[in-house]
Formats: C-alpha cells, structure tokens, sequence
C-alpha cells in the first residue's frame, strides 16, 4: 500500500471518472494480468497508470483473472455500512484471510 505508493486514493485519482465499481474490477485484473507477466509486475505497472489507457474501458478487463478472486466483488473501505457488522459480501470475518483493498493486493505482489 503507502510503501508502494498506492492506493485507493491513488487509484481514484488516475481512473478517469467516475471511479465505480467496473473501474474498480479493471484496475485489479489489469494489476494481476501485470504481475503474470513479470517484468517487475503489478509495481511496475504502477507508476505509468493513467486516464488514457485503454484498459479502463476494455471488457476484457472485467473477466477475472484469478478464479473466485474475491477482491473484485468487495465493497470500497470507504462504502462500508455499519448495520452490515461483520458480514460484508457474504463472507465472515472467521473465513481465511484474503485482500479486501487494493493496497493490500499490492503488498500481497510485493
């Protein structure tokens, strides 16, 4: 996350707007499709993301990469509703541990 550089904040800031939940899901399988690739990864794709790449509005983008990858159906950290509790998409705070930002799904490349 902030080790890198990277966030929501940050993400929110390239994508062109509005940043919704399809921008989200793109952002995440672009991010993935990167570190398959090597060549640095995720981390080097990061610093020349921007507005006018084309994969925002590819729909390529919104099939997943990783099987049953839960972080593109989380909820942004800042769109939790308390009456929620715990449950958040379905799953519980006992299930295995699992990204639930983008950040963290860039400390996990890292």
């Amino acid at each position: 996350g902030k080790e890198h550089g990277f966030g929501l904040d940050k993400a929110r800031s390239v994508a062109p707007p509005p940043f919704d939940t399809y921008k989200r899901m793109a952002l995440v399988n672009y991010l993935r499709k990167a570190e398959q690739a090597g060549a640095g990864g995720a981390l080097a794709a990061v610093p020349s993301l921007g507005a006018d790449l084309s994969f925002w509005k590819d729909e390529a983008f919104l099939m997943p990469v990783l099987e049953d990858d839960l972080l593109l159906f989380e909820e942004d950290e800042g769109d939790f509703d308390a009456d929620q509790g715990a449950e958040v998409g379905g799953v519980s705070a006992e299930e295995p541990k699992v990204p639930n930002s983008l950040h963290e799904v860039i400390d996990s490349l890292g």
